[in-house]
């Protein structure tokens, strides 16, 4: 039988599994090792794509259309968020540890700065594939 707790939170409840974890930190070292090789192949193919992407636009007068601005766009911001996100990710997992590693206002205000990019571009980029489909649309 599973021990089920709920815990009433204002107008909303959650229903919380005494026996769950969702704590990556038991991996073993071979687990360590091929998370950090998915994230770094993640991160390099992600900044060479968006990279030709916005290159192969620029270069050609005629991509310089509309849709191709959005993508644009789109490309920008999935370039952004692997490069903030990924690299502390691979920290994480190395260290063992979610303690940020910079102190001090500097730390503070990159920690503040990560998770503010992020949703930004995780924003940027669903706004963008709004755009598209509706510049299609009409």
């Amino acid at each position: 039988m599973i021990n089920m707790a709920i815990n009433f939170n204002k107008s909303s409840y959650i229903i919380v599994h005494e026996n769950s974890r969702c704590d990556f930190s038991d991996s073993s070292f071979a687990v360590q090792i091929s998370k950090i090789i998915v994230l770094a192949i993640i991160l390099f193919s992600s900044l060479v794509g968006n990279t030709l992407i916005i290159i192969i636009v620029y270069r050609r007068p005629e991509l310089r259309k509309t849709i191709n601005f959005f993508i644009i766009n789109m490309a920008v911001s999935d370039f952004v968020f692997p490069l903030i996100a990924v690299p502390f990710n691979i920290m994480e997992i190395a260290s063992g540890s979610l303690q940020w590693p910079i102190y001090g206002t500097v730390g503070l205000t990159l920690c503040r700065l990560r998770w503010f990019l992020q949703s930004v571009s995780i924003t940027v980029s669903t706004e963008s594939l709004v755009w598209i489909a509706l510049d299609r649309f009409v």
